[in-house]
């Protein structure tokens, strides 16, 4: 197969380190981060209705959730310091930070939390966050000033899990939309001073009197996007950004080879998908969407358009090397079977399909081009459309029968229901399939760790074999950074994006 020659892309990058230089955007003594795609008009201070990566990072550091994730999905404590279910764990009790102050110098205290996942409850907000907390969360009470209690609708051994999502940050109470349209109100490690939808660059300034001690390290964070991979590395190599959120595996030998920047990987990855539309002919039929699947050499994508980063996938959005996926081996390519599929749907002479993609996230491209040639094989007909990365999120994505998307990391537990689940807002193949929503439900009430581990599994098997994601590999965060920089590291899941302890010297 045929991808970008190596020396093409050599030549085109040094002649944008070129081109960039002339561009300078003088920081100041501010870190600036440059993200891979925008928001747009869906860019909202409003963490319940958090987007696109450039949105998550400017709330991320705006804004402090209850919990956080280490890399190996392992539970910190922030807001919250502590937290126990009672006997059958139909009710979870946590315990608050206290001293903690939003930028308004408000106090923080349970009401807050409260008013924060209610909103995220409340259907006339319209979050995303509701697909995830609706099938478990009864209620959320204050017991006293630092004290909440969220009352269950089953018995819900991974809520801790659950309830952190990158839509459950805390706000004050009494905030609303149009607040939000102004500025946010966190507290978080930095302040925003305004907020302008569609600004080129989005900036903080140090919150000086958080709650962690000497945090954050910099005086102020900038947040911007550049689309082009390549772009937005020779951005890196100028200086004129100090960190790249994300980079194009065809770009990390090259990068390093210099002295100037540090690339750094996360462990793990999130998975690259092909959606189809599964109420949309011809992808109603689920003997066309299994031949779709057996077309796919999984390591074939990894070792070429993810230049060997990465893992193959099975279809689901959990890696085969998770111990909670539904199978450690890599599903093998079958050419026959798929064929025969096609015929038994009524397509003995092949088949037709338009693919729609565009330069939106790390492999896109290279992914469905290499997709079109193996599927070629079995007589299916790819046509590749090519979509400019602005718009693509609103006007391609979960709108065209066949396109291209990414998913970040999460937990198993939050992984299959975001895009998975009958009521989930992102559901971006259109799967509704009870059985499955019933197996999620059961592997969260299991609190025996093998039990949930059978139902999660179950789960991923109905996804693979019936739903419409076709997830041939899972490529992990990579970033890189200005070598003047320290305190910066990828997080596996990777719109959690912790600026506090960086800093750049100059």
């Amino acid at each position: 197969m045929k991808f970008r020659t190596r020396n093409n892309l050599i030549c085109a990058f040094a002649v944008l380190c070129v081109a960039w230089t002339s561009q300078s955007w003088a920081a100041s003594n501010c870190v600036t981060v440059a993200h891979d795609y925008s928001s747009g008009e869906s860019l909202s201070m409003d963490p319940a209705l958090n987007f696109g990566l450039d949105n998550a990072g400017v709330l991320v550091n705006v804004y402090d959730a209850l919990v956080d994730f280490d890399n190996n999905f392992e539970l910190i404590p922030r807001l919250a310091t502590s937290w126990e279910a009672n006997a059958d764990a139909t009710e979870w009790t946590f315990k608050l930070r206290e001293g903690v102050k939003f930028h308004d110098g408000s106090d923080f205290d349970a009401a807050d939390v409260v008013y924060s996942y209610n909103r995220v409850l409340d259907p006339d907000v319209g979050s995303p966050g509701k697909a995830l907390l609706d099938p478990f969360v009864a209620s959320v009470e204050v017991v006293d000033t630092h004290t909440v209690r969220f009352s269950l609708k089953q018995p819900t051994a991974t809520a801790p899990l659950r309830l952190r999502s990158k839509w459950t940050y805390i706000v004050p109470e009494g905030i609303t939309h149009e607040q939000f349209e102004q500025a946010g109100i966190g507290t978080g490690p930095f302040m925003q001073e305004s907020f302008t939808r569609g600004a080129p660059f989005h900036e903080l300034v140090r919150n000086p009197d958080y709650w962690e001690p000497d945090l954050p390290k910099a005086e102020c964070l900038r947040v911007t996007v550049i689309n082009e991979p390549i772009t937005r590395a020779a951005a890196l190599l100028s200086g004129d950004i100090d960190v790249a959120s994300v980079i194009d595996p065809e770009l990390v030998g090259l990068l390093n080879k210099n002295d100037a920047v540090t690339v750094r990987t996360a462990p793990g990855g999130g998975p690259l998908v092909l959606n189809m539309l599964i109420d949309v002919p011809p992808f109603d039929d689920v003997r066309v969407r299994r031949a779709m699947k057996l077309v796919v050499d999984r390591q074939a994508i990894v070792d070429g358009p993810l230049l060997g980063l990465g893992e193959p996938g099975n279809d689901t959005p959990i890696p085969p090397s998770n111990p909670l996926a539904h199978r450690n081996d890599i599903r093998p390519r079958d050419i026959a079977q798929a064929r025969s599929l096609l015929s038994e749907a009524g397509y003995p002479d092949g088949i037709d399909v338009e693919l729609y993609t565009a330069p939106a996230g790390v492999g896109y491209v290279n992914m469905a081009q290499a997709y079109a040639q193996m599927a070629a094989e079995a007589g299916i007909r790819v046509k590749i459309n090519m979509m400019p990365a602005a718009g693509y999120w609103s006007e391609v994505w979960m709108t065209k029968p066949f396109s291209s998307s990414n998913w970040a990391a999460r937990h198993p537990v939050e992984a299959l229901a975001v895009g998975y689940r009958s009521d989930a807002k992102w559901n971006d193949t259109r799967w509704y399939n009870d059985e499955f929503d019933s197996l999620l439900d059961k592997a969260n009430a299991a609190i025996d760790l093998g039990e949930r581990a059978a139902h999660l599994k179950a789960a991923q098997q109905l996804l693979a074999e019936d739903g419409g994601a076709i997830v041939p590999a899972f490529f992990p965060v990579v970033s890189a950074t200005r070598s003047n920089c320290t305190g910066y590291e990828p997080h596996t899941i990777r719109f959690y994006f912790n600026f506090r302890t960086v800093e750049c010297a100059n």
